[in-house]
């Protein structure tokens, strides 16, 4: 599973959700284009690309709190044959 960010309908970010889980996790998560890190109470998300870039920031119990309901909704060893069972139904129209 990913997260996607898209700012002003032109730039969009779209990083897996386990360095989300990491940041909240270690404190830091990340390289290149985007990087994660957390202090006590805020998670930060850098986002650097050639078209923009933008620093956003989040409570970090709300972004672990999200990031724990995205696990149980699809776990680590369900998640290829959701995304399996996904492209299946965009290439099938159904």
């Amino acid at each position: 599973a990913a997260i996607c960010l898209i700012i002003d309908d032109r730039v969009a970010w779209l990083f897996g959700r386990e360095l989300l889980r990491g940041a909240c996790s270690t404190g830091w998560a990340g390289n290149g284009d985007v990087k994660l890190y957390r202090s006590e109470d805020e998670l930060y998300i850098d986002l650097n690309s050639s078209n923009g870039q933008a620093t956003l920031k989040v409570d970090a119990e709300v972004a672990e709190t999200f990031i724990e309901k995205t696990y149980r909704l699809v776990n680590e060893q369900d998640e290829s044959a959701h995304i399996i069972a996904e492209i299946d139904a965009l290439l099938t129209g159904s």
